[in-house]
């Protein structure tokens, strides 16, 4: 299985357990944490397929050193901001969960697609 079909095997999986949790009494529902694991699974997927080019680099110092420690701190992070979510949802903060997961779902969605363009821009002539 590749890398890029793992993430995602990985991302439906976490979006499931949390997608099951909301209940119709927290008003949330599963459209915020799809578009929030929407977009961070495709920044991930992009930027590890990026990083394949000789040309090009993680220009984030804190993700530069190298693939496991670049998905550890993606996937960390995202679940993080998801249990954050889910956190704001049952004390009572529905709307300020919701404004987390489309704002960060429509982020690395935008970075997702500067990966894809910066990877067709300095592809490697095979």
């Amino acid at each position: 299985m590749t890398t890029s079909r793992l993430l995602i095997a990985l991302l439906v999986v976490v979006w499931i357990s949390v997608a099951r949790q909301c209940s119709a009494q927290e008003r949330l529902g599963p459209a915020p944490y799809t578009v929030f694991l929407v977009g961070a699974g495709a920044d991930l997927t992009t930027t590890l397929l990026a990083l394949q080019n000789p040309n090009l680099a993680e220009g984030n110092p804190l993700l530069a050193g190298g693939t496991p420690g670049l998905v550890g701190i993606k996937v960390g992070g995202t679940a993080a901001i998801a249990l954050g979510m889910r956190h704001l949802t049952t004390h009572g903060h529905p709307r300020v969960a919701k404004v987390l997961g489309y704002v960060f779902g429509i982020y690395w969605s935008g970075l997702a697609v500067n990966n894809q363009r910066l990877t067709r821009k300095y592809a490697v002539s095979r």
